[in-house]
């Protein structure tokens, strides 16, 4: 079973990959709006497709190397397109019934609670960065390697009753720092 640090260090990760994935994001927008008003019929279908082939995009962020997200993102608003003018089509039909009145629910978390997430996970991030480089080290191989204290003292150099003492040295400096956290929360 993971614990809070295990958890806090994953996310640390998943922050990093998002961010790389929202540079790419704006970097790619403009040409890929310009690619696909040359496919739809109007400039605010082209602005939904270039959305929709974002949204589509991030299912695969984690799966795929980011050197595979340009030609995986034509692709997948190649695709979008046709989707529209099928839609259209279908929508030229009798008894189209737009949802557009309709409110529909969301699965995702609120807005808020991703920006506090995001913060969080930007102040876990700074708090282990300020831990002194051989105390962060030793939380690092155990977290994210899930090394045991034995493998880090043969992997440092050092023994493990000073694995232990940094170990305790880092979470301790967390603790409090998450404490001092929450009460400004």
């Amino acid at each position: 079973m993971a614990n809070g640090s295990d958890i806090a260090v994953r996310k640390l990760a998943v922050v990093g990959r998002a961010q790389g994935f929202e540079d790419f994001l704006r970097e790619h927008r403009t040409a890929l709006l310009n690619f696909l008003r040359r496919r739809v019929s109007s400039e605010a279908d082209a602005q939904d497709a270039t959305q929709e082939s974002f949204t589509r995009l991030l299912r695969y962020a984690d799966s795929q190397p980011a050197a595979a997200w340009k030609p995986l993102l034509y692709r997948i608003a190649t695709n979008v397109a046709h989707d529209q003018a099928r839609q259209h089509a279908t929508q030229q039909g009798a008894g189209y019934v737009p949802l557009d009145s309709e409110e529909l629910v969301s699965e995702d978390p609120p807005q808020d609670q991703i920006v506090a997430q995001e913060q969080e996970l930007a102040l876990i991030h700074t708090l282990i960065m300020r831990l002194p480089p051989k105390c962060r080290q030793v939380y690092l191989l155990q977290r994210l390697r899930g090394m045991s204290y034995a493998e880090i003292a043969d992997y440092c150099g050092i023994s493990k009753k000073t694995v232990e003492l940094h170990m305790s040295r880092a979470l301790a400096a967390l603790r409090e720092a998450s404490k001092t956290y929450a009460g400004d929360r």
